[in-house]
């Protein structure tokens, strides 16, 4: 992974973390995958929204 984009999710993940939601791995990885062009933008939110929707199934939630 570039210097650039490590760099730029390190910040993220700062600023994410001082609201309590510091990323996961996979976050990472996702954000990595938009930042090099390797997955679009509405392909990074469907993955995000099916993420969601799993783990509040799970838990007896709804979306």
């Amino acid at each position: 992974m570039k210097k650039s984009i490590e760099s730029r999710i390190e910040r993220i993940n700062g600023t994410m973390a001082i609201e309590g939601m510091p990323l996961t791995n996979e976050d990472k990885q996702r954000i990595a995958k938009l930042l090099s062009g390797k997955i679009s933008y509405e392909k990074g939110k469907a993955e995000i929204i099916a993420q969601i929707k799993l783990r509040r199934s799970q838990d007896g939630r709804n979306l």
